[in-house]
């Protein structure tokens, strides 16, 4: 057993600066950031560093220092802090933000909303207010692995639950990164909306999606695979189907989720977190195999695993689907077939991939804005006003019937603008709509992938009625649910001619 290292006492002439939190292991000094280039401050953590090279020297804001030292007067200094980040959080629940981003650069700093996918800075605060509310938040007010934020590597935690309630928030995830000139932090929150899932419909599928999704769910066993980049709404899906599940089997069925962190209330539900030290990727990757494990021995019927990251969680959630048990689960692939090619690149041999039978669907999605329908900019007065150029007119005509098409007014109107922190965001705007791919597996399907490779997979897909994300795109911009000119940054309106060889219209 290790001794625990004596450290000196701090001199009075630099308490105010420096505090010993010796219940750490090892022990951490905290030094004041605005007095680290203190020469006296300097000079006795030089000497303590030499002597104990094993300590861990960290830089904390005022109020965490004052709280470690014992100064009563901390925990109101602390409170008041921590009550200014609840209203942030409610504030951002208030304009439907899904992320929150802190920033600092040198003594500048940055309060961003990212809303309907678009970031916003809603203040400019000074880097040292940034930075207190970092410590206060990481320190705190969330359950972290470390008990103290260090602004020189990552660091990730959970936001504690008595503080979720009080932000109206089911969940929060916090993450810090260095970056050149300050620190990165930003916070992704999750809505405590109750117990009613979004539907199918109001998500965005199109009816004959909704059709196909429902036809998959009646078979009993196998992974339902879903894709797509980080913030396209994937939980939200995986959190509709599930709830369907439960509905459609009464709640007679056993569903467990391992989920990290859970990302919604599952009505009917078993909700579990993947426990770990997220700041070791090794215990990290090891929890998520030992969740999907665990959950093996819970009598589930199905499971949602939220998602399957390497190796051993992707083998773990395959042998739940071959022991005949129905699994959702999610990737991060550009789309449905390429989950295939991941799986592959993971280490698992290609002809247990291409079994139609353990992969039942491959689903891919983007989520894009829609329009605010009070204050969309019709083509017409588009063309007449010249907001758009001949060559931008040209191109959408190829590709859309532009009878019905709008675009976005960049002004806004009081249907869609928000206020926030005393500014005006999401002009012209009013949530946002998935775009999707969905892929039912058989066994023509992974021939032809295991032979071919996903191009041909896709051209056989296509070729008997699959409906691509391009046309799901191009069929809302047809309805004016949304700007042609926004909807091709998200998924380009010719990429069907590109992957497909289709031609535009004259």
């Amino acid at each position: 057993m290790n001794d625990i290292p004596v450290l000196p006492p701090v001199p009075a002439a630099i308490a105010d600066a420096v505090v010993i939190d010796d219940h750490a292991s090892p022990p951490v000094v905290l030094v004041d950031r605005e007095q680290k280039t203190d020469a006296a401050v300097q000079a006795w953590v030089e000497t303590l560093c030499r002597s104990h090279p094993e300590v861990d020297v960290t830089f904390a804001g005022r109020t965490e220092l004052a709280a470690f030292s014992g100064n009563p007067a901390a925990t109101e200094g602390q409170s008041e802090t921590q009550d200014k980040v609840i209203r942030l959080f409610r504030q951002a629940c208030e304009v439907g933000a899904s992320d929150i981003h802190l920033i600092t650069e040198g003594n500048s700093g940055l309060i961003r909303m990212r809303v309907n996918g678009e970031l916003y800075t809603v203040s400019e605060p000074p880097a040292r207010e940034i930075m207190t509310m970092a410590t206060t938040i990481y320190g705190t007010m969330c359950d972290a692995s470390e008990p103290h934020l260090v602004e020189t590597r990552e660091q990730d935690a959970r936001l504690k639950s008595t503080f979720l309630r009080q932000a109206g928030l089911f969940g929060a995830r916090y993450s810090h990164r260095p970056k050149v000139g300050g620190l990165l932090i930003v916070m992704r929150t999750i809505p405590d909306d109750g117990d009613a899932a979004p539907t199918l419909d109001a998500l965005g599928f199109l009816p004959e999606q909704i059709n196909l999704i429902e036809e998959l769910e009646r078979r009993p066993e196998g992974v339902n695979a879903l894709s797509g980049p980080t913030g396209s709404g994937k939980s939200t899906t995986l959190r509709c189907l599930s709830a369907r599940f439960i509905q459609r089997t009464q709640g007679r069925r056993n569903l467990i989720t391992i989920e990290d962190p859970p990302e919604g209330r599952i009505a009917g539900g078993i909700q579990t977190p993947v426990i770990a030290d997220k700041s070791s990727q090794d215990d990290t990757m090891r929890a998520w195999q030992t969740g999907i494990q665990s959950s093996m021995r819970l009598d589930p019927d199905a499971l949602l695993i939220g998602e399957l990251r390497d190796y051993a969680s992707s083998l773990a959630g395959i042998s739940a689907a071959l022991s005949g048990h129905w699994v959702l689960t999610t990737f991060h692939t550009t789309d449905p077939l390429s989950i295939l090619t991941r799986l592959q690149i993971y280490g698992h041999p290609p002809a247990l991939l291409a079994d139609p039978g353990l992969f039942v669907s491959l689903i891919s999605q983007r989520l894009a804005p829609v329009l605010c329908t009070a204050c969309r900019i019709p083509w017409t007065e588009a063309v007449t006003q010249n907001h758009i150029t001949e060559k931008q007119q040209a191109y959408i005509r190829n590709w859309v019937d532009v009878t019905h098409v709008h675009f976005r007014n960049p002004d806004g109107c009081p249907v869609c603008r928000k206020k926030v922190m005393g500014q005006e965001i999401s002009h012209g705007l009013q949530g946002r709509t998935v775009i999707a791919e969905i892929v039912p597996t058989d066994r023509g399907l992974m021939e032809t992938w295991l032979t071919n490779g996903v191009l041909a997979a896709r051209l056989y897909w296509k070729a008997r009625g699959g409906i691509t994300r391009c046309e799901h795109m191009r069929r809302r911009v047809a309805q004016g649910m949304i700007d042609p000119l926004i909807a091709d940054d998200i998924c380009p309106l010719n990429e069907d001619g590109r992957l497909y060889g289709e031609v535009a219209d004259d």
